[in-house]
């Protein structure tokens, strides 16, 4: 299974072939080919994986899109058939949407899955519930959208403990920020011993322009071909994710939840931070020193400034509180007349899960952009 989940990529970059733990498979259904989803856990580190799966059996030749999705061949009694990664099952999708949809306790053997969803879902109307289509996802996730109104997302790697993009996601719902897509429901994998792992969301499906990125760069191709300099479209779409930013800033400077108050840095807070930087530097320049280039030459001429950098940050006494975690150009949906902040909370996938709900500076968010 290790080599298995590290060819498809869904192991961490660089993770090794490393033992895998099975914690528990809750089924989506009754009947024996009913998809259902594996909770894995990674010995190595806080990681989860989140596994859809299910057996088909076929009389005939296997449909193209089923042999792409195999793990491995089974045999049950006389019966052979493929152990398939279930996203491409309609059924998956729908069992999910109807579970959070009615509040449903799914069981497994060593604990439950959880489908909470929030008042939002309550009153929106959905007009064809038929229409599923999965647009294409990355590593860490798997989506559908349903009827064009709610978009279903798993975390095929997620973390051991709080998830930080559920819980962000739950916080911004609850506190009516409108500058985000409203969160639909949650699911939530609660283990017997108390233990969880957030498993995936469900939102509100957004018809956007695009990401900030896309629409930014077909802007920007635009005007080289008309050879025009007319910056105001970009400015208004930049100017926006930044006012949406600092709006979001603000809801989280404001907070009396235990887990987001704001609070100064201290000596040891800013001596951790101060240490991650040093190691994130470090791994930056030696990949840098393996390139030839002058850009490059002239990067790492600038290593002991930026270090000094680091070490001459006046982090104590400053404010430290959550924030976005990952905020870029990818991170937005412009739409007609806005910019729509998402994934709070997902943060960087190098990152462990306890830096990610880490309080820092809010200008964290603004470095990732400019970067």
């Amino acid at each position: 299974l290790p080599t298995a989940l590290a060819v498809r990529r869904l192991l961490a970059p660089g993770l090794e072939p490393t033992p895998i733990a099975l914690n528990d498979i809750v089924p989506l259904g009754t009947d024996d080919e009913s998809p259902a989803l594996a909770i894995l856990g990674v010995s190595t580190n806080d990681e989860a994986l989140v596994l859809p799966l299910e057996v088909a059996h076929s009389a005939g030749e296997w449909a193209l899109p089923a042999l792409r999705a195999a793990f491995a061949k089974t045999r049950t009694g006389p019966r052979e058939g493929l152990l398939l990664d279930a996203g491409i099952d309609d059924r998956l999708w729908c069992g999910l949407f109807e579970a959070v949809r009615t509040n449903a306790v799914l069981r497994g053997s060593a604990g439950a899955l959880y489908c909470e969803p929030t008042w939002s879902l309550e009153a929106l109307p959905i007009a064809d519930e038929t229409n599923l289509r999965r647009p294409q996802s990355g590593d860490r996730r798997l989506s559908a959208v349903i009827g064009e109104t709610v978009l279903l997302t798993l975390y095929r790697r997620s973390v051991r403990g709080t998830n930080p993009a559920i819980e962000l996601a739950r916080f911004l719902h609850d506190a009516n920020f409108t500058h985000t897509a409203p969160l639909l429901g949650t699911f939530t994998y609660r283990a017997a011993d108390g233990s969880e792992t957030g498993v995936g969301l469900a939102r509100r499906y957004i018809l956007a322009q695009g990401s900030g990125w896309d629409v930014l760069h077909t802007m920007f191709m635009r005007s080289l071909q008309a050879k025009t300099d007319d910056a105001a479209p970009i400015d208004r779409i930049l100017g926006l994710a930044g006012r949406r930013l600092a709006d979001m800033h603000a809801l989280l400077a404001r907070s009396v939840h235990p887990d987001f108050t704001p609070r100064a840095f201290t000596a040891e807070d800013a001596a951790t931070l101060q240490s991650e930087l040093r190691d994130l530097a470090a791994r930056a320049f030696a990949q840098i020193a393996r390139d030839q280039s002058p850009e490059a030459s002239a990067a790492l001429a600038l290593r002991t400034q930026i270090e000094g950098f680091i070490a001459g940050a006046p982090l104590i006494g400053a404010r430290a509180m959550r924030v976005h975690g990952d905020f870029h150009l990818e991170r937005v949906l412009v739409t007609e007349g806005d910019v729509l902040i998402i994934d709070p909370g997902v943060g960087e996938a190098a990152r462990p899960s306890v830096q990610r709900r880490r309080r820092t500076s809010p200008v964290a968010d603004v470095a990732t952009m400019i970067r």
